[in-house]
């Protein structure tokens, strides 16, 4: 490849490999709506100009980030003496004719699937505004799967976590996805609710075939909070052969709920048995990775000057929520339009006490499912075997208890006989990577995450 053309893709391939050295999260909040604008020669040195969305993130990458840019970046052109310049998007040099996101108009309420059907999705819920951690990492990735291929992949799919993790974002980013890359596909999005409602109102009027046609004609069916028809027997009635006649015909059916299907008090087995069939996974609570990235993206929407220290002290506390953290980033927000100081026992008091989480899942039970999806004992991935099999088996296993238990890389290493943190450390890190490309290994985290569920 010519200089010319290593230059004029240099930040491209920055990004590839920096997506690969921080967190998702850190990665979509400082990099993601970043792009090179213009390239130049001063005196013989090369000088990459690079627009980001605001100033608060080119300062951010300025100071955090540059050494590692620089050293990526005379790495791959070959050169000591290549430039990075940072300017916020609307004062680039060059912009291309693509708008920035910031720039572009807001998206309508609704789209229109097949037939000229409304369907109400929030504009800002899509893929690109989620921001990924540990502890969405996996739901993500099934429901990005699904996106490209729905009704033939993980079908049902059947997404579940606490209030304000994300569970209606990361639907309405697969519907988002659907309609813009498969637009012939009839696809409904409602919520249990809105099911019950309409139900109700084809009773009352006698348009019981209308009400029938509209959801069983449907390519793909995403409904949010279905825990909500628990105990309603004619709406459970309803939506079971709606189910069955969807999932018959392989279409896509896509639902949440605060709880796994065995913990939906009131509803029937056979809808419970059915959910069971395809991939149960959870959004877990807020790891630190994550938060900080929310934080981070709402300081920025709010427009607000906080110290870094500010933010890792406000990202370090557990928040339950997404929304919680909004009401936190308001509250200061507030303050300095007052013109009050915002320092960190201002901070410490809007936050208020600490909390705890907790996980039901423990070590022998990921350990016992790795193995059995690997067709292999628990002595072999607990042993010293070096197979290829058995060791990506182990391998597996000591991310999951990385990510899902949260524990230290020694007691990992404690609890697989002995191994040495770093071998560990490389285990984790290994699978990680992996799991961003390798269909097998996804397939593999998925599967065994959604099995030890309930």
């Amino acid at each position: 490849m010519s200089f010319a053309k290593k230059l004029d893709g240099l930040w491209s391939s920055i990004l590839s490999e920096l997506e690969t050295e921080i967190s998702p999260a850190s990665f979509n909040v400082w990099f993601a709506k970043t792009k090179q604008c213009r390239t130049a020669h001063s005196n013989g040195q090369p000088t990459i100009e690079v627009s980001c969305p605001s100033s608060f993130i080119k300062t951010t990458i300025e100071s955090r980030f540059l050494p590692s840019i620089n050293k990526v970046g005379r790495r791959l052109l070959g050169s000591n003496r290549v430039k990075f310049v940072f300017v916020v998007s609307s004062q680039a040099t060059d912009r291309t004719k693509q708008p920035s996101l910031i720039n572009r108009p807001m998206a309508s309420p609704s789209k229109t699937s097949r037939r000229g059907r409304q369907i109400k999705l929030n504009p800002n819920y899509t893929f690109r505004n989620f921001i990924i951690g540990p502890s969405n990492q996996v739901a993500v990735v099934a429901a990005q799967t699904i996106a490209k291929n729905p009704g033939n992949v993980y079908n049902p799919f059947f997404l579940f976590g606490g209030v304000g993790l994300g569970k209606t974002h990361l639907i309405q980013a697969i519907a988002h996805d659907i309609t813009k890359n498969n637009p012939s596909l009839k696809l409904l999005y409602i919520t249990s609710e809105e099911f019950t409602n309409d139900l109700v109102a084809a009773i009352r009027k006698q348009r019981m075939d209308k009400y029938k046609n509209k959801y069983r004609s449907a390519d793909v069916l995403l409904v949010d909070d279905i825990q909500f028809i628990a105990g309603k027997t004619f709406v459970q009635e309803e939506f079971f052969h709606t189910f069955n006649s969807l999932y018959m015909n392989n279409k896509q059916v896509i639902v949440t709920a605060d709880s796994p299907p065995d913990e939906i008090s009131g509803l029937p087995q056979r809808i419970i048995s059915r959910f069971k069939g395809g991939l149960t996974i959870d959004i877990q609570p807020l790891d630190y990775e994550t938060r900080r990235g929310i934080v981070t993206q709402k300081v920025i929407h709010h427009n607000l000057s906080l110290e870094p220290q500010a933010i890792e002290l406000i990202s370090t506390y557990p928040f339950d929520n997404v929304r919680e953290i909004e009401g936190a980033i308001l509250k200061i927000s507030t303050l300095i339009k007052m013109s009050r100081r915002v320092d960190d026992e201002t901070i410490k008091s809007i936050l208020g006490g600490k909390r705890r989480f907790h996980s039901k899942t423990d070590i022998k039970r990921i350990v016992k499912a790795s193995a059995n999806y690997f067709n292999i004992t628990v002595r072999d991935i607990k042993g010293k075997s070096r197979q290829a099999g058995i060791a990506m088996a182990r391998q597996v296993a000591m991310y999951l208890c990385r990510q899902e238990l949260k524990m230290s890389y020694v007691e990992i290493g404690n609890y697989f006989g002995g191994k040495d943190h770093s071998t560990v450390i490389h285990s984790v890190d290994k699978i990680q990577k992996m799991f961003k490309t390798n269909p097998r290994i996804q397939k593999a985290i998925l599967s065994i995450k959604g099995g030890l569920i309930g």
